[in-house]
């Protein structure tokens, strides 16, 4: 008996991942707090989407297209099973034509290596390739670990606290562990006020006002401005 090739079965659809705009002040927020601790290459927009990379060889790149379509690529080099030799899942074959043309060449950190999977939007859904495991327990392919911070809030604001924590760690000698919650609530409050353009500036002092309320030496503008370009 044959088995069935699973990546020959259609796109699986992403029934609970969110729109661009639930989407853009969570990775907002993180290009404020990267930039502020003077990683300012690790979070980014430009004309092409979003963008970020740990430093660790693990990558996510979100690339805009016209009629509110995006693809979402990365690689996590620990997590992505999808990449695994003998194992590996072909998650761009099977894509739409348009995809494929949006993803190839690779960005960045994945100039080199085999994207642990490809997510595409089209008609206010996500979906990707089949994989094996589907539907109870696919294969993980990377994009839940380097791209936490993306799937909800509080995800996103265990990211923002992990990088901004440690940054005033390092540069005031403020000890926050991250957990405490007037810390969470103004990684919150800094992923809301980023919801409405043109207010990242206020937004960077609130959330650095709870932060750091002995006062801390922070490139502000730089902040807010990387965290505007998402806006555009």
């Amino acid at each position: 008996m044959v088995e069935p090739d699973p990546q020959a079965g259609p796109p699986v659809p992403m029934e609970e991942w969110e729109g661009l705009d639930d989407l853009r002040p969570r990775w907002a927020a993180l290009a404020v707090v990267t930039t502020l601790a003077g990683f300012s290459d690790s979070c980014w927009a430009d004309e092409v989407g979003w963008h970020h990379e740990d430093g660790d060889g693990n990558a996510i790149h979100l690339i805009l297209a016209p009629e509110g379509r995006a693809v979402l690529y990365g690689r996590d080099h620990e997590v992505s099973v999808t990449t695994a030799r003998g194992e590996e899942v072909d998650v761009v074959t099977q894509a739409p034509d348009w995809v494929r043309g949006l993803v190839d060449p690779w960005h960045g950190e994945l100039d080199a290596e085999r994207p642990g999977f490809v997510y595409w939007l089209d008609d206010d859904t996500w979906e990707r390739v089949a994989y094996p495991g589907d539907p109870d327990e696919p294969e993980p392919d990377g994009a839940s670990a380097v791209g936490r911070f993306m799937f909800d809030d509080d995800q996103a604001v265990i990211e923002v606290l992990d990088w901004a924590t440690q940054w005033v760690w390092d540069a005031a000698g403020a000890e926050w562990d991250g957990d405490e919650p007037e810390l969470v609530a103004a990684g919150h409050a800094l992923i809301d006020d980023l919801r409405t353009p043109g207010e990242e500036r206020q937004a960077v002092e609130t959330f650095l006002a709870v932060l750091a309320p002995g006062g801390v030496v922070a490139d502000i503008d730089s902040a807010a401005d990387s965290a505007a370009d998402f806006a555009l």
